[in-house]
């Protein structure tokens, strides 16, 4: 069991240890609502493994209601949630290069815009566009073919990854026949039998997402999926879904002839053009509420108050794109002012984002001269993807002109400062993200060193 999960059962189990044993907990509804939001449920999800409705629980939470066996009940139900990864099943196999984000976002662990990565979860999933979007994949999911093949593009920010995560918790929530989760390109190897980790499964369908598709090695890896599919995959329900910011990618698939006839095949719910996904949030009223909600939110994890105040409109272009409307919320809470343009919310995150870096290495006792290195570096990381390891990115750092003349000592520096601020699983190295941050820091690299 990880850490993060291990944690929250044993503080689970310690509250109904102080209930069952008479004693008052404090602050009760708070304390449930922190469990029910590290595990990732709505008030509704909840309510359904606990056999109330989704009102209950918000009451609990409210201190409107404090019934003790409706809590206990409710505490039960998020302890068996937890658990229940653990728990034995009949199916023991396992993909190693499908996977799902378990990570949680940690204050003394994490930079202050990684509370926005789409993986941590950390804004409840809202928006009557994008919940009904996850309805409607839910039951393509569900129908009859046995082949699914859909394609989402959106420019970045728009909330296709978050939209594809939602449906990977539903499913794996309510129907234990699907295997779901991300390609991990850095564990797929491309063979004459991809689909053989399958074999001798219990679970007869999967939800395979792919993320960045039009990178080339997840094209390639989509490619070998595709041209074995139908001579060698197991599984009797297969749904494909690939999300990149166009489609352009797609003609690399088309042009292999085996891939081709997969595509064009009758049986594949493959739609021409792609599906693009439009801005969840149309409304001022809907982008206001939206923004409540991140700002809140991002309160609660970084331990401060919500912000009183909001800007004025949220007609602003920017935030059409979801992402750039709560990093305004986040900046708010953060103390940043109420920034509506994409520039100045963007400008503004970096310069954080760049304080951060300095505050580790001081708590490191770097020296000076690794802090101003790190630029060239988390660039590095960023156009490479991140890395697996730290080996991997001291083999990164040795490459760059920049860096390669710099002593052993100072690379390790670096890499022990990445590893610190951008962890990813237990040892690689995450790019700096959201890639809207990214991709403005290799803006302002690229400028700086061909001004």
């Amino acid at each position: 069991m990880p850490d993060e999960l291990l944690g929250i059962v044993e503080k689970i189990e310690g509250v109904l240890r102080e209930i069952s044993s008479g004693r008052e907990v404090q602050e009760i509804g708070k304390t449930l609502k922190r469990f029910r939001s590290a595990l990732r449920l709505s008030p509704d999800e909840l309510a359904a493994s606990a056999g109330v409705t989704g009102k209950t629980v918000r009451n609990v939470e409210d201190a409107i209601t404090k019934k003790l066996s409706t809590i206990t009940d409710l505490l039960r139900a998020l302890h068996h949630i937890a658990i229940a990864p653990t728990l034995p099943t009949n199916d023991q196999v396992t993909v190693k290069w499908l996977s799902l984000p378990r990570d949680t976002w940690a204050r003394a662990s994490h930079g202050p815009a990684s509370i926005l990565r789409a993986d941590f979860e950390v804004v409840p999933f809202h928006g009557r566009r994008r919940e009904a979007e996850r309805d409607e994949l839910l039951e393509w999911c569900q129908g009859k073919a046995s082949i699914g093949i859909r394609v989402y593009r959106a420019e970045g920010g728009m909330g296709k990854t978050r939209l594809a995560l939602e449906v990977c918790r539903k499913l794996l929530r309510h129907d234990t026949s699907w295997h779901v989760g991300f390609l991990d390109v850095d564990r797929f190897e491309p063979s004459e039998f991809p689909w053989s980790p399958f074999a001798g499964s219990h679970r007869p369908k999967a939800f395979i997402v792919v993320d960045y598709a039009g990178d080339t090695p997840r094209t390639k890896a989509i490619a070998n999926l595709l041209r074995t599919l139908e001579s060698t995959c197991p599984l009797k329900i297969v749904r494909l879904l690939l999300l990149d910011r166009n489609d352009l990618w797609l003609g690399r698939l088309y042009a292999d002839r085996g891939t081709r006839e997969i595509l064009e095949g009758e049986s594949l719910s493959f739609g021409s053009p792609t599906i693009e996904l439009k801005p969840a949030l149309s409304s001022d009223a809907e982008r206001k509420a939206s923004w409540t909600l991140a700002a809140k939110s991002f309160a609660d994890q970084l331990g401060v108050s919500p912000p009183n105040e909001r800007p004025k409109t949220f007609t602003s272009t920017a935030f059409d794109q979801v992402l750039l409307l709560h990093m305004s919320a986040l900046l708010s809470a953060l103390g940043g002012g109420k920034k509506t343009g994409e520039k100045a919310i963007l400008n503004e995150l970096l310069r954080r984002e760049r304080a951060y870096w300095v505050k580790i290495a001081q708590a490191l006792h770097l020296p000076l001269h690794v802090t101003l290195a790190v630029e060239e570096a988390l660039y590095l990381v960023f156009m490479n993807g991140g890395v697996k390891d730290t080996d991997s990115l001291l083999q990164l750092l040795r490459e760059a002109p920049l860096l390669a003349e710099e002593p052993a000592l100072v690379r390790q520096h670096i890499a022990r400062l990445l590893r610190e601020c951008y962890p990813r699983g237990e040892r690689g190295i995450a790019p700096l993200e959201p890639d809207l941050l990214g991709e403005l820091l290799v803006e302002e690299h690229l400028r700086n060193k061909n001004p």
